[in-house]
């Protein structure tokens, strides 16, 4: 009996131990870096005639300001959670895209109101479970769509992760090769 028992113990350990560590989907990524870069440096080409003025003023007048705090951090921690695809849902670029642009316009109703933005936004993301490095991908998304035309975020289809998983050097090179051209 107490082979069966030590038996049944050990298929309990090893069935837990894939149920945790083997079954997991692997993290990092899943394509070349390289590729990444060259998806990101294609941008400018792909949608510098993809411009859409009346998408992206529509979408800031959506946007008001809010004196509670309270309510404005969590407008923030919404937007945010929806620039992911934990919230946004798995290659729904359109949803996506629209909240990192409603976060550029946040940024710009906080410079008007003397506000801190970064300051909001870490909070704001510590309220949502998203260990995804929300900050790092805003941000350059925001540095590469300020050279863009205004609503080309509507088209844009590069994997989400892509922001995030280019080392910071190839970033910037990306930045200064499109400022030079």
């Amino acid at each position: 009996m107490s082979i069966f028992i030590f038996i049944l113990f050990y298929l309990t350990i090893l069935m837990l131990f894939f149920y945790f560590f083997a079954a997991k989907k692997p993290v990092g990524q899943s394509v070349p870096r390289s590729t990444m870069i060259q998806t990101i440096k294609n941008l400018k080409i792909n949608l510098i005639n993809l411009g859409n003025d009346e998408a992206d003023r529509k979408l800031q007048s959506e946007i008001s300001w809010n004196d509670d705090y309270e309510s404005r951090i969590k407008v923030l921690s919404d937007v945010i959670a929806f620039t992911s695809e934990k919230y946004a849902g798995k290659g729904n670029f359109a949803v996506i895209y629209k909240n990192y642009r409603m976060l550029d316009f946040w940024k710009q109703l906080y410079e008007n109101e003397n506000e801190d933005f970064d300051k909001e936004f870490k909070l704001a993301m510590s309220k949502i479970n998203d260990q995804t490095k929300t900050n790092v991908r805003y941000n350059r998304w925001s540095r590469i769509f300020k050279m863009l035309p205004k609503g080309s975020y509507a088209s844009c289809a590069v994997p989400n992760s892509y922001w995030r998983l280019i080392k910071k050097k190839q970033f910037d090179e990306i930045i200064s090769s499109w400022g030079s051209n």
